[in-house]
Protein backbone atom coordinates (compact mmCIF):
# COMPACT_ATOMS: atom_id res chain seq x y z
CA UNK A 1 0.00 0.00 0.00
CA UNK A 2 0.95 3.37 -0.22
CA UNK A 3 0.89 5.72 2.86
CA UNK A 4 0.87 9.48 2.43
CA UNK A 5 3.90 11.57 4.06
CA UNK A 6 3.97 14.99 5.39
CA UNK A 7 5.88 16.07 2.17
CA UNK A 8 3.17 14.90 -0.10
CA UNK A 9 0.29 17.23 -1.42
CA UNK A 10 -2.89 15.35 -1.82
CA UNK A 11 -3.08 16.13 2.06
CA UNK A 12 -3.20 19.86 3.00
CA UNK A 13 -1.16 19.46 6.10
CA UNK A 14 -1.10 23.46 6.58
CA UNK A 15 -5.04 22.87 7.07
CA UNK A 16 -4.11 20.95 9.48
CA UNK A 17 -2.07 22.01 11.34
CA UNK A 18 -3.85 25.76 11.40
CA UNK A 19 -7.02 23.72 12.77
CA UNK A 20 -5.21 21.75 15.20
CA UNK A 21 -4.01 25.23 16.68
CA UNK A 22 -7.66 26.42 16.31
CA UNK A 23 -8.76 23.62 18.11
CA UNK A 24 -6.36 24.05 21.04
CA UNK A 25 -7.26 27.63 21.32
CA UNK A 26 -11.00 26.78 21.59
CA UNK A 27 -10.36 24.28 24.50
CA UNK A 28 -7.50 26.94 26.34
CA UNK A 29 -10.87 29.58 26.11
CA UNK A 30 -12.61 27.10 27.34
CA UNK A 31 -11.05 26.29 30.11
CA UNK A 32 -10.22 29.77 31.31
CA UNK A 33 -6.43 29.73 30.51
CA UNK A 34 -3.90 31.94 28.80
CA UNK A 35 -2.00 28.81 27.93
CA UNK A 36 -1.61 25.49 27.34
CA UNK A 37 2.03 24.39 28.42
CA UNK A 38 2.56 20.34 26.70
CA UNK A 39 5.23 18.21 27.35
CA UNK A 40 3.79 15.09 25.83
CA UNK A 41 5.24 13.26 22.84
CA UNK A 42 1.56 12.66 21.31
CA UNK A 43 0.87 16.82 22.52
CA UNK A 44 3.90 17.81 21.11
CA UNK A 45 2.91 16.17 17.62
CA UNK A 46 -0.37 17.51 17.28
CA UNK A 47 0.46 21.04 18.36
CA UNK A 48 3.81 21.18 15.91
CA UNK A 49 4.22 18.09 13.99
CA UNK A 50 7.15 16.92 15.10
CA UNK A 51 8.06 13.88 14.54
CA UNK A 52 9.81 12.83 18.08
CA UNK A 53 11.85 9.23 19.23
CA UNK A 54 9.33 7.54 20.79
CA UNK A 55 11.35 5.44 22.92
CA UNK A 56 11.38 4.77 26.72
CA UNK A 57 14.85 6.28 26.95
CA UNK A 58 13.28 9.91 25.61
CA UNK A 59 9.31 9.33 27.72
CA UNK A 60 10.93 12.39 29.61
CA UNK A 61 10.85 15.92 29.65
CA UNK A 62 12.85 16.72 25.96
CA UNK A 63 10.21 18.98 24.58
CA UNK A 64 8.46 21.88 25.29
CA UNK A 65 5.93 23.62 23.55
CA UNK A 66 3.64 26.42 24.33
CA UNK A 67 0.58 27.50 22.63
CA UNK A 68 -1.21 30.60 23.54
CA UNK A 69 -4.82 31.99 23.88
CA UNK A 70 -4.02 34.20 20.76
CA UNK A 71 -2.86 31.16 19.01
CA UNK A 72 1.25 31.90 19.15
CA UNK A 73 3.09 28.48 19.07
CA UNK A 74 6.33 28.47 21.22
CA UNK A 75 8.63 25.40 20.73
CA UNK A 76 11.44 24.51 23.03
CA UNK A 77 12.98 21.85 21.25
CA UNK A 78 15.69 19.10 22.32
CA UNK A 79 19.01 20.84 21.61
CA UNK A 80 19.86 17.55 19.72
CA UNK A 81 16.56 18.12 17.15
CA UNK A 82 16.79 22.32 17.05
CA UNK A 83 18.62 22.33 13.23
CA UNK A 84 16.36 19.84 11.77
CA UNK A 85 12.80 22.39 13.69
CA UNK A 86 14.79 25.24 11.94
CA UNK A 87 15.83 23.92 8.62
CA UNK A 88 12.89 21.83 7.92
CA UNK A 89 9.67 23.12 9.70
CA UNK A 90 8.65 26.78 8.55
CA UNK A 91 5.98 26.92 10.43
CA UNK A 92 7.56 27.07 13.45
CA UNK A 93 8.79 30.68 13.75
CA UNK A 94 9.40 30.30 17.53
CA UNK A 95 11.69 27.85 18.50
CA UNK A 96 14.45 27.38 20.72
CA UNK A 97 16.69 24.93 22.21
CA UNK A 98 16.46 23.06 25.20
CA UNK A 99 18.90 21.32 27.14
CA UNK A 100 19.37 17.80 27.40
CA UNK A 101 19.39 17.84 31.23
CA UNK A 102 15.85 18.36 31.82
CA UNK A 103 16.40 20.28 35.45
CA UNK A 104 19.30 22.99 32.77
CA UNK A 105 16.25 23.86 31.66
CA UNK A 106 14.35 26.25 34.11
CA UNK A 107 15.92 29.27 32.82
CA UNK A 108 14.67 28.72 28.89
CA UNK A 109 10.75 27.98 30.28
CA UNK A 110 11.07 30.83 32.94
CA UNK A 111 12.25 33.02 30.07
CA UNK A 112 9.58 31.62 27.23
CA UNK A 113 6.50 32.15 29.45
CA UNK A 114 7.96 35.55 30.27
CA UNK A 115 8.10 36.84 26.61
CA UNK A 116 4.59 35.29 25.80
CA UNK A 117 3.30 37.51 28.95
CA UNK A 118 2.53 34.71 31.46
CA UNK A 119 4.51 35.44 34.21
CA UNK A 120 1.02 36.12 35.64
CA UNK A 121 -1.12 34.36 33.45
CA UNK A 122 -3.02 30.80 33.99
CA UNK A 123 -1.08 27.96 32.29
CA UNK A 124 -2.39 24.57 32.23
CA UNK A 125 0.11 21.72 31.73
CA UNK A 126 -0.54 18.73 30.28
CA UNK A 127 2.32 16.71 32.36
CA UNK A 128 5.76 18.07 33.99
CA UNK A 129 8.30 16.63 36.01
CA UNK A 130 8.43 17.76 39.70
CA UNK A 131 12.08 19.18 39.34
CA UNK A 132 10.49 21.92 36.57
CA UNK A 133 7.11 22.39 38.64
CA UNK A 134 8.68 23.25 42.03
CA UNK A 135 10.83 25.96 40.83
CA UNK A 136 9.06 27.00 37.93
CA UNK A 137 6.34 28.00 40.65
CA UNK A 138 9.15 29.49 43.00
CA UNK A 139 10.51 31.38 39.85
CA UNK A 140 7.22 32.57 38.74
CA UNK A 141 5.37 32.95 41.88
CA UNK A 142 2.15 34.86 40.10
CA UNK A 143 1.72 32.64 36.84
CA UNK A 144 -0.99 30.06 38.16
CA UNK A 145 -0.27 26.44 36.77
CA UNK A 146 -3.01 24.27 36.38
CA UNK A 147 -4.62 21.15 35.14
CA UNK A 148 -4.15 21.36 31.32
CA UNK A 149 -5.45 18.07 30.23
CA UNK A 150 -9.14 19.08 29.59
CA UNK A 151 -8.02 21.55 26.93
CA UNK A 152 -6.10 18.93 25.24
CA UNK A 153 -9.02 16.50 25.33
CA UNK A 154 -11.33 18.75 23.57
CA UNK A 155 -9.28 19.59 21.36
CA UNK A 156 -8.27 16.62 19.95
CA UNK A 157 -11.62 14.87 20.52
CA UNK A 158 -13.17 15.92 17.06
CA UNK A 159 -11.43 15.28 13.41
CA UNK A 160 -10.72 17.66 10.75
CA UNK A 161 -10.85 15.56 7.14
CA UNK A 162 -7.21 15.94 6.98
CA UNK A 163 -6.36 14.05 10.32
CA UNK A 164 -9.29 11.24 9.35
CA UNK A 165 -7.15 10.90 6.12
CA UNK A 166 -4.27 10.00 8.24
CA UNK A 167 -6.16 7.57 10.40
CA UNK A 168 -7.30 5.69 7.55
CA UNK A 169 -3.73 5.21 6.29
CA UNK A 170 -3.11 3.86 10.35
CA UNK A 171 -6.22 1.74 10.19
CA UNK A 172 -4.69 0.16 6.84
CA UNK A 173 -1.53 -0.88 8.36
CA UNK A 174 -2.85 -2.21 11.48
CA UNK A 175 -4.87 -4.31 9.38
CA UNK A 176 -1.84 -5.18 7.56
CA UNK A 177 -0.40 -6.33 10.75
CA UNK A 178 -3.15 -8.39 12.02
CA UNK A 179 -3.65 -10.21 8.86
CA UNK A 180 0.10 -11.03 9.38
CA UNK A 181 -0.86 -12.43 12.88
CA UNK A 182 -3.69 -14.35 11.77
CA UNK A 183 -1.86 -15.80 9.19
CA UNK A 184 0.92 -17.02 11.38
CA UNK A 185 -1.02 -18.82 14.08
CA UNK A 186 0.73 -21.97 13.75
CA UNK A 187 1.23 -24.82 16.36
CA UNK A 188 4.89 -24.75 17.46
CA UNK A 189 5.21 -20.62 16.84
CA UNK A 190 6.25 -18.59 19.87
CA UNK A 191 4.07 -15.60 20.47
CA UNK A 192 7.65 -13.23 20.22
CA UNK A 193 8.01 -14.96 16.30
CA UNK A 194 4.67 -13.73 15.36
CA UNK A 195 5.46 -10.37 17.21
CA UNK A 196 8.34 -10.06 15.17
CA UNK A 197 6.78 -10.87 11.58
CA UNK A 198 3.65 -8.03 12.72
CA UNK A 199 6.62 -6.03 13.40
CA UNK A 200 8.56 -5.96 10.24
CA UNK A 201 5.22 -6.14 8.24
CA UNK A 202 3.52 -3.15 9.32
CA UNK A 203 7.05 -1.18 9.14
CA UNK A 204 6.89 -2.40 5.32
CA UNK A 205 4.00 -1.17 4.81
CA UNK A 206 4.59 2.23 6.13
CA UNK A 207 4.66 2.78 10.22
CA UNK A 208 6.65 4.89 10.95
CA UNK A 209 7.39 3.45 14.36
CA UNK A 210 6.65 0.47 16.48
CA UNK A 211 5.00 2.26 19.66
CA UNK A 212 5.24 -1.24 21.53
CA UNK A 213 5.47 -5.05 20.94
CA UNK A 214 2.10 -6.13 19.20
CA UNK A 215 0.03 -8.46 21.80
CA UNK A 216 0.50 -12.19 21.21
CA UNK A 217 -1.32 -13.91 23.93
CA UNK A 218 -1.78 -17.49 24.02
CA UNK A 219 -3.51 -19.97 25.96
CA UNK A 220 -3.33 -19.08 29.39
CA UNK A 221 -1.64 -15.37 28.87
CA UNK A 222 -4.56 -14.60 26.73
CA UNK A 223 -6.87 -14.73 30.24
CA UNK A 224 -4.14 -14.22 32.23
CA UNK A 225 -3.52 -10.28 30.32
CA UNK A 226 -0.03 -10.59 29.66
CA UNK A 227 0.93 -7.11 27.46
CA UNK A 228 3.51 -8.88 26.20
CA UNK A 229 4.50 -11.66 23.93
CA UNK A 230 6.90 -14.25 25.04
CA UNK A 231 8.34 -17.57 24.20
CA UNK A 232 5.88 -19.74 24.68
CA UNK A 233 4.96 -21.87 21.93
CA UNK A 234 1.55 -21.90 20.77
CA UNK A 235 -0.30 -24.97 21.34
CA UNK A 236 -3.36 -26.42 19.16
CA UNK A 237 -6.84 -25.26 20.87
CA UNK A 238 -4.87 -22.51 22.54
CA UNK A 239 -7.26 -18.91 22.28
CA UNK A 240 -4.50 -16.38 21.02
CA UNK A 241 -5.54 -12.92 21.69
CA UNK A 242 -3.82 -10.22 19.70
CA UNK A 243 -3.50 -6.65 19.04
CA UNK A 244 -1.77 -4.88 16.44
CA UNK A 245 -2.91 -1.49 17.65
CA UNK A 246 1.11 -0.36 17.63
CA UNK A 247 1.28 1.61 14.64
CA UNK A 248 1.85 5.62 13.95
CA UNK A 249 1.32 7.12 10.51
CA UNK A 250 2.22 10.61 10.39
CA UNK A 251 1.32 10.92 13.94
CA UNK A 252 -1.88 9.27 13.99
CA UNK A 253 -2.21 5.71 15.58
CA UNK A 254 -4.57 2.88 14.87
CA UNK A 255 -6.24 -0.36 17.18
CA UNK A 256 -7.04 -3.60 16.18
CA UNK A 257 -7.68 -6.95 18.28
CA UNK A 258 -8.63 -10.33 17.51
CA UNK A 259 -8.84 -13.10 19.37
CA UNK A 260 -8.94 -16.32 17.01
CA UNK A 261 -8.42 -20.14 17.74
CA UNK A 262 -5.39 -22.23 17.03
CA UNK A 263 -7.20 -25.36 15.35
CA UNK A 264 -9.91 -26.23 16.65
CA UNK A 265 -11.99 -24.79 19.17
CA UNK A 266 -14.10 -26.00 21.71
CA UNK A 267 -17.82 -24.83 22.05
CA UNK A 268 -17.28 -22.59 24.96
CA UNK A 269 -14.36 -21.22 22.98
CA UNK A 270 -16.74 -20.35 20.42
CA UNK A 271 -19.24 -18.89 22.68
CA UNK A 272 -16.90 -16.98 24.25
CA UNK A 273 -15.45 -15.45 20.53
CA UNK A 274 -19.13 -15.16 19.35
CA UNK A 275 -20.34 -13.03 22.08
CA UNK A 276 -17.62 -10.96 22.67
CA UNK A 277 -17.91 -9.86 18.41
CA UNK A 278 -22.18 -9.58 19.34
CA UNK A 279 -20.50 -6.89 22.03
CA UNK A 280 -18.76 -5.26 19.50
CA UNK A 281 -21.30 -4.72 17.24
CA UNK A 282 -24.03 -3.64 19.09
CA UNK A 283 -21.58 -1.38 20.81
CA UNK A 284 -21.14 -0.01 16.91
CA UNK A 285 -24.47 0.07 16.57
CA UNK A 286 -24.61 3.07 19.49
CA UNK A 287 -21.51 5.15 18.08
CA UNK A 288 -23.88 7.65 16.40
CA UNK A 289 -24.24 11.59 17.06
CA UNK A 290 -26.35 12.37 20.22
CA UNK A 291 -26.07 9.38 21.93
CA UNK A 292 -23.93 8.74 24.81
CA UNK A 293 -21.16 6.74 26.03
CA UNK A 294 -23.57 4.85 28.65
CA UNK A 295 -25.73 3.77 25.65
CA UNK A 296 -22.45 2.48 24.05
CA UNK A 297 -21.29 0.61 27.66
CA UNK A 298 -24.85 -0.35 27.99
CA UNK A 299 -25.37 -2.19 24.64
CA UNK A 300 -22.24 -4.13 25.16
CA UNK A 301 -22.22 -5.38 28.38
CA UNK A 302 -26.06 -6.52 27.86
CA UNK A 303 -24.69 -8.83 25.21
CA UNK A 304 -22.18 -10.22 27.92
CA UNK A 305 -24.78 -10.72 30.27
CA UNK A 306 -27.38 -12.07 28.23
CA UNK A 307 -24.66 -14.91 26.97
CA UNK A 308 -23.84 -15.58 31.09
CA UNK A 309 -20.38 -13.61 30.76
CA UNK A 310 -21.49 -10.85 32.94
CA UNK A 311 -18.75 -11.62 35.64
CA UNK A 312 -16.02 -12.23 32.71
CA UNK A 313 -15.91 -9.38 31.05
CA UNK A 314 -12.78 -7.83 31.06
CA UNK A 315 -12.29 -5.49 33.81
CA UNK A 316 -11.11 -2.24 32.40
CA UNK A 317 -12.23 0.53 29.82
CA UNK A 318 -14.56 -0.62 27.03
CA UNK A 319 -13.57 2.03 24.51
CA UNK A 320 -11.13 5.31 23.69
CA UNK A 321 -10.87 7.76 21.35
CA UNK A 322 -7.50 7.38 18.80
CA UNK A 323 -5.48 10.03 17.24
CA UNK A 324 -1.98 11.98 18.05
CA UNK A 325 -2.16 9.47 21.00
CA UNK A 326 -3.80 5.97 21.28
CA UNK A 327 -6.27 6.38 24.31
CA UNK A 328 -7.54 9.84 24.56
CA UNK A 329 -10.73 11.10 25.12
CA UNK A 330 -13.85 10.06 24.87
CA UNK A 331 -13.39 7.15 27.56
CA UNK A 332 -16.07 4.60 27.22
CA UNK A 333 -16.80 3.25 30.35
CA UNK A 334 -14.16 2.01 33.44
CA UNK A 335 -14.66 -1.19 35.50
CA UNK A 336 -12.19 -0.12 37.64
CA UNK A 337 -13.68 2.87 39.17
CA UNK A 338 -17.41 2.25 37.67
CA UNK A 339 -17.28 5.89 36.59
CA UNK A 340 -18.63 6.51 32.90
CA UNK A 341 -19.18 9.90 32.42
CA UNK A 342 -22.02 9.97 29.55
CA UNK A 343 -20.25 12.53 27.70
CA UNK A 344 -22.07 12.92 24.23
CA UNK A 345 -21.10 11.93 21.02
CA UNK A 346 -20.49 13.82 18.27
CA UNK A 347 -19.32 13.30 14.33
CA UNK A 348 -15.31 13.57 13.69
CA UNK A 349 -14.96 11.42 16.53
CA UNK A 350 -12.60 8.02 16.21
CA UNK A 351 -12.89 5.73 18.62
CA UNK A 352 -11.88 2.16 19.06
CA UNK A 353 -14.28 -0.19 21.14
CA UNK A 354 -12.42 -3.02 22.85
CA UNK A 355 -15.11 -5.17 24.41
CA UNK A 356 -12.74 -8.34 26.33
CA UNK A 357 -14.18 -11.41 28.11
CA UNK A 358 -11.92 -13.44 30.19
CA UNK A 359 -12.38 -16.98 31.49
CA UNK A 360 -10.06 -18.73 33.23
CA UNK A 361 -8.69 -22.17 31.87
CA UNK A 362 -10.70 -21.38 28.48
CA UNK A 363 -9.55 -18.34 26.87
CA UNK A 364 -10.09 -14.53 26.39
CA UNK A 365 -8.89 -11.45 24.89
CA UNK A 366 -10.71 -8.48 23.45
CA UNK A 367 -12.48 -7.94 19.89
CA UNK A 368 -11.66 -4.48 18.62
CA UNK A 369 -12.01 -2.15 15.63
CA UNK A 370 -11.77 1.35 15.02
CA UNK A 371 -14.91 3.54 14.29
CA UNK A 372 -15.05 7.00 12.73
CA UNK A 373 -18.43 8.94 14.06
CA UNK A 374 -20.39 10.65 11.11
CA UNK A 375 -23.35 12.25 10.55
CA UNK A 376 -24.62 9.07 8.68
CA UNK A 377 -23.73 6.67 11.49
CA UNK A 378 -20.60 4.66 12.44
CA UNK A 379 -17.76 3.56 9.84
CA UNK A 380 -15.68 1.08 10.73
CA UNK A 381 -12.44 2.17 9.60
CA UNK A 382 -10.50 -1.42 10.47
CA UNK A 383 -11.10 -3.64 8.37
CA UNK A 384 -9.38 -7.44 8.91
CA UNK A 385 -10.93 -10.48 8.80
CA UNK A 386 -13.15 -12.44 11.96
CA UNK A 387 -13.05 -16.39 12.13
CA UNK A 388 -16.67 -17.12 10.17
CA UNK A 389 -16.75 -20.39 11.60
CA UNK A 390 -16.20 -19.14 15.00
CA UNK A 391 -19.26 -16.86 14.03
CA UNK A 392 -21.23 -19.63 13.30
Amino acid sequence: MRVDADWRANIDWDAMRTYRINRLVEGIERAGLDALLMTRLDAVRYATSFRPVYSMWFHGTRHIVIVTKAGHVKFLVASGDYDRVRTTMPWIQDVTPFPFVIAQGLPTVVKALKELGLSKGKVGVDMLPFSLYEPLSEELPDCCFVDGLSALDFARQIKCKEEIVCLRQAAEVADIGMRTALSNLKEGATEIEVAAKVCEAMVAAGSEDITYLPLVESGEHSWLGFKVPTERRLKDGDMVYIDTGICIVNGYNADIARMPVVGKASSLQAKIYKTCYEMLQRGIEQLVPGNTTTDVLKAAEKVAEDAGFGEYVYFGILGHGVGTDLHEAPTIGDRVTGIDEGQTLEAGMVVALEPGILVPGVGGGHQEDMVLITENGPEVLTKAPFDEDLLG
